[in-house]
């Protein structure tokens, strides 16, 4: 009779703990840029135009041509109070904020024509608007940029200087 010999190989891995260090004043720091831009995006307004003839023609399109269902009419009284306060003298400058501005830019979205000359005018009224929701879109990027950089410096990492992190 053979007798079968089992070999065991035991395979130990020894846990290897690495400490990381935080950088509290960069991560304090950070911090504290977000809540002062968050509390600048709360309260920012995105000029549009300080043409009054602009604002009589969005003021046209919004009261006459905009499109809506629903709960979207809250969004046309809103621009249309907006506008009026422009064109009437009670601000300076026709100015949205980004819930504003983008209601805007919805509903001239949706917006259909027929020919050269109504899309000429459809473009006055939409460039503006654009150029609006382009500086809003770089201020979501930048607030966006600097909560990556939080969460990564929370974790550890540097993302201005990642080699740095990985040194031991």
């Amino acid at each position: 009779m053979t007798k079968k010999i089992k070999e065991e190989v035991k395979l130990s891995v020894e846990k290897q703990e690495t400490k990381i260090k935080l950088n509290d004043d960069a991560i304090n720091a950070i911090n504290n840029e977000i809540n002062e831009f968050k509390k600048e995006l709360d309260t920012k307004k995105y000029l549009i135009s300080k043409d009054n003839e602009f604002g009589v023609a969005l003021k046209q399109f919004i009261s006459n041509e905009a499109s809506w269902k629903f709960t979207e009419s809250l969004g046309i009284i809103e621009l249309s109070n907006i506008i009026n306060n422009f064109i009437s003298g009670k601000t300076k400058e026709l100015a949205f904020d980004a819930l504003a501005l983008q209601a805007c830019h919805y509903f001239l979205g949706k917006k259909e024509g027929i020919g050269l000359e109504s899309a000429v005018a459809f473009k006055n009224l939409l460039k503006p608007v654009s150029e609006g929701i382009h500086r809003m879109n770089a201020d979501k990027q930048k607030f966006e940029e600097l909560e990556f950089r939080l969460t990564s410096l929370q974790q550890g990492v540097d993302p201005e200087k990642p080699e740095e992190s990985f040194k031991n």
